[in-house]
């Protein structure tokens, strides 16, 4: 489902996903009651947001998407670097952020790849958390803060097997499935559940969340996460 108040816009966003032919749109929408209304019925895989939206947020529209189908892959589209926005909207549940100046090719590549269960913040983000961790912006130390904040009710330590934490300083390192489980001498099957298993323990949805809640509760350390987002600056 493609939502976006700028009717040329989204219309040029249907057309160029549908034009791969890997995707359908099911629905399309200008404003996040329109979004809301239509979702029991559309049931997308995936939405195409975007993060200003007139009247509700792009952020309630995730959060309250991700209340009822938490399966949904919310991947937000904006116009502007709004980190505590977009933070806001990951810790609701988004997998991803793209940049409305983005280019088609680029665009249908990250929805591939997103649709297939990667997780994509892309290079402003990585910035950003970037200084968030070595301190450099106030700011952006307050947003880190709030993103992983919910999430402390016991130690990492105390929820995650040995293993979860192999698979998890894996997934922290960037690897993909396929790598971890290459690495660990497992199969990509056995590290999908044990990341599924990491996700339920650690209240999370994704890997970026995931990754930063067992930073967050001092089990991983910070300097894989530099390296993961640093291919992306």
């Amino acid at each position: 489902m493609v939502v976006e108040d700028y009717e040329l816009l989204r219309e040029g966003l249907v057309l160029m996903v549908e034009r791969t032919g890997d995707f359908q749109v099911v629905a399309q929408a200008g404003s996040a009651e329109e979004a809301l209304e239509v979702l029991d019925q559309a049931r997308p895989d995936m939405i195409l947001l975007d993060l200003v939206l007139p009247q509700m947020s792009g952020v309630e529209v995730c959060r309250q998407v991700m209340q009822r189908f938490p399966e949904t892959r919310v991947v937000l589209l904006t116009g502007k670097e709004d980190l505590p926005s977009i933070l806001e909207a990951v810790q609701a549940g988004a997998c991803a952020y793209l940049p409305k100046d983005i280019g088609p090719g680029e665009l249908v590549d990250s929805l591939r790849r997103i649709h297939q269960g990667g997780d994509l913040l892309e290079a402003f983000l990585g910035k950003r958390l970037l200084e968030a961790l070595t301190g450099d912006s106030a700011s952006s130390v307050d947003g880190l803060s709030a993103l992983s904040a919910p999430s402390r009710p016991q130690p990492a330590s105390a929820l995650l097997s040995a293993r979860e934490v192999q698979v998890l300083r894996g997934i922290q390192e960037g690897g993909s499935n396929r790598v971890v489980a290459e690495k660990l001498s497992i199969s990509e099957f056995t590290v999908a559940n044990h990341l599924k298993n990491i996700f339920r323990k650690l209240g999370v949805h994704d890997r970026t969340r995931a990754v930063l809640v067992a930073m967050d509760r001092g089990l991983l350390t910070s300097l894989p996460l530099l390296a993961w987002f640093g291919s992306s600056l």
